[in-house]
């Protein structure tokens, strides 16, 4: 148990959660439940599919199967290094009260493990709203024409609507493709 061991995985585990917004997991989630997390993944839940994509598939928090594609070059060959596991080499699991405390210190104190989540969640939701930017130009363009009490409920509406389907892939993107699914 050396610190230089619980060091790399400290970061190995913040750079998954941060990739691919999966949440910490912990011991007794993975004891009792069976269920995981980046801090308690085990060789299986790791596929390498290339030097630059590596999946993740486990059973996560209420007994979900989460999904996540790593695609960080050297954080694959970091995670190969460590035989597709997060857990030490005695196989024992970093506790979430020493990430947190490498993570707060690596930051000045001013993140925590879920901000990685959220962070996650913002990143798809603006890039869903760009993807849909040229969509609703179009639409807009039609709608030039209208009388102007109309125009204007019609781009409220065509806004709003655009805007709830990026914020719904960006749930979609940290909850559940469907009730059994995590996906990113």
């Amino acid at each position: 148990k050396s610190k230089d061991e619980e060091k790399k995985l400290c970061a190995v585990i913040i750079s998954l959660m941060l990739e691919t917004g999966i949440r910490p997991g912990n011991l007794e989630s993975k004891d009792i439940e069976e269920t995981y997390g980046a801090s308690t993944l085990e060789a299986g839940h790791i596929k390498f599919i290339s030097y630059n994509k590596a999946i993740l598939k486990f059973r996560g928090k209420k007994g979900t199967l989460n999904k996540a594609v790593v695609q960080d070059r050297e954080l694959i060959k970091v995670l190969k290094s460590l035989g597709g596991t997060t857990l030490r080499s005695d196989d024992s699991v970093i506790p979430n009260d020493v990430l947190s405390k490498y993570l707060r210190e690596a930051s000045g104190e001013i993140l925590n493990l879920t901000d990685f989540r959220k962070l996650k969640a913002s990143q798809v939701l603006l890039e869903s709203l760009k993807r849909r930017e040229s969509k609703l130009h179009k639409d807009l363009e039609k709608i030039k024409d209208l009388e102007v009490d109309t125009a204007k409920d019609k781009i409220v509406d065509k806004v709003l609507d655009m805007v709830k389907d990026a914020f719904e892939e960006s749930e979609k993107a940290l909850n559940h493709e469907s009730k059994n699914t995590t996906i990113n």
